[in-house]
């Protein structure tokens, strides 16, 4: 029972981080844009902004996906992915260093909702 508790405080609470960073960004996707490092914004084809608005539309797509329990353990994954993707292209810094503990997070649901 508390487990179970647990889980679904862990669920909500990424989910809720999700979608709020999601829904900045997309409102916000050219400033955003501006915490691309200079090689990610010269490799692309189109503009940093559109990029970000992709990146938003993703982390609400997360985040809802935490909150019903039939896709949390699929939606900890791709966050996880993501997570990583954000620390290795940013890098570590007083920014992402809360994304280590999101990572944590996500890693958790994802191991404890594990399909046996």
């Amino acid at each position: 029972m508390l487990k179970k508790k647990a889980v679904l405080i862990l669920r909500v609470g990424l989910a809720l981080t999700f979608i709020g960073v999601g829904v900045l960004i997309l409102t916000e996707s050219e400033g955003w844009a501006g915490h691309l490092p200079a090689w990610i914004t010269q490799l692309l084809l189109f503009e940093p902004a559109r990029l970000m608005l992709a990146v938003g539309a993703l982390d609400v797509i997360i985040g809802l996906a935490l909150m019903a329990e039939r896709t949390a353990w699929l939606a900890a994954q791709v966050g996880s992915i993501h997570l990583i993707i954000v620390l290795l292209v940013a890098g570590l810094n007083h920014e992402t260093v809360r994304d280590i503990g999101l990572l944590a997070g996500t890693l958790a649901l994802a191991a404890t909702l594990r399909k046996k």
